[in-house]
């Protein structure tokens, strides 16, 4: 199980110890690299960059 989790970037400990701020920080910069590695680009931390297409503005 800990393979599979593993080639999606969850790492099992996290989910054991029910660490979500853990897991979910060390998500984030795992897919953060390895967006990095593919694109060869530098990605930005700030949450608030996202721009969500299914809000209206007025």
């Amino acid at each position: 199980m800990d393979e599979i989790l593993g080639s999606h970037l969850i790492y099992p400990d996290f989910l054991r110890k029910n660490d979500f701020e853990g897991f979910f920080n060390a998500r984030k910069e795992a897919l953060i690299e390895a967006i990095k590695k593919v694109t060869d680009k530098e990605v930005s931390r700030k949450s608030n960059d996202a721009v969500d297409s299914s809000e209206e503005t007025v």
